[in-house]
């Protein structure tokens, strides 16, 4: 039997996107990792360690695109200050690239005027 909400209204089935953080170089010295899926407690490790090897190689841009991220944890947060400084320390220009709403936890946490946010990449839209 399907659960139900505090109205009695079905509940939809929430699917789960499994965490992926890509690595793509856009340009020499311009790496893109894209992250989806839930940035918790138990994906933070990966990319955090992902990302450090990419500053391995000292890209002097490296963007971190969010805008497929599910949800994002306290872990998640701490992950991100840490690879903004692993980033400086690199010699590294790093930029995040937020969901709204991933914008919108940053805001509340005051961490939107600490970690470097861009806008959302344009979508390509047909007429």
């Amino acid at each position: 039997m399907p659960q139900k909400s505090p109205s009695g209204a079905p509940l939809a089935a929430a699917v789960a996107v499994p965490f992926d953080a890509r690595i793509t170089e856009d340009e020499p010295g311009v790496v893109t990792v894209a992250v989806s899926g839930e940035l918790d407690l138990a994906t933070s490790p990966e990319l955090r360690a992902k990302v450090r090897e990419v500053l391995t190689a000292r890209p002097w841009r490296l963007t971190i695109d969010l805008t497929a991220v599910t949800f994002c944890g306290s872990s998640g947060l701490r992950t991100l200050l840490a690879l903004t400084t692993a980033a400086g320390e690199a010699g590294t220009r790093l930029k995040l690239r937020p969901t709204a709403a991933i914008a919108r936890l940053l805001a509340i946490t005051c961490l939107d005027s600490v970690l470097p946010l861009t806008e959302p990449a344009a979508k390509n839209t047909r007429n």
